[in-house]
């Protein structure tokens, strides 16, 4: 029986977005990642992202959030510096008290030790980016994982085959 991808992902695409908030507000060292809301915000507004298919036959569901899901999936590496502003915008919002100095000073700081040792993810103390998801690729794989066991759910109905197949040519991974 073919499996209407289409139709899966629209089904899975609200528990997707809800799975990566979680992971957001309860993985890792210091969460949750809160800071002013913004990113829990655009992952909501994604809920109703349309999902469409490409020519060269991939589903994508292709939304826009907050460039810092990337940072904190991902890492960073080093070598470049991170803008000031999002960083003073940080600090004020984290409300860290700053002894001497100003918040853009503490900022610059920030933005050199980013570029001297990058950004791990929120789960290594390796440097960052070190190839390991620890956002969306656990998301993904929790919810299909579930909607592979839900009974009557186009998952379900597909073979291991067509599952594979979904998962290796179909899925288009994330850009920034």
């Amino acid at each position: 029986m073919a499996v209407n991808m289409q139709k899966a992902l629209e089904d899975m695409r609200g528990d997707l977005i809800d799975e990566m908030i979680r992971l957001l507000n309860t993985t890792g060292k210091y969460p949750p990642h809160k800071a002013s809301g913004a990113l829990e915000s655009s992952l909501n507004a994604a809920k109703s992202t349309p999902i469409v298919q490409n020519n060269e036959g991939q589903w994508t569901f292709v939304f826009k959030a907050e460039k810092q899901l990337v940072f904190i999936d991902q890492g960073r590496r080093p070598g470049t510096y991170s803008p000031i502003e999002p960083l003073v915008k940080w600090i004020a919002l984290r409300g860290i008290r700053i002894e001497r100095g100003t918040p853009r000073g503490l900022a610059f700081a920030i933005s050199k030790s980013i570029f001297k040792k990058g950004i791990n993810t929120i789960n290594s103390d390796l440097p960052g980016p070190n190839g390991r998801s620890i956002i969306i690729q656990p998301a993904i794989q929790t919810v299909i994982n579930k909607y592979i066991k839900t009974e009557g759910s186009e998952l379900s109905k597909a073979s291991r085959n067509e599952i594979m197949d979904f998962l290796n040519k179909t899925l288009i991974g994330v850009k920034e």
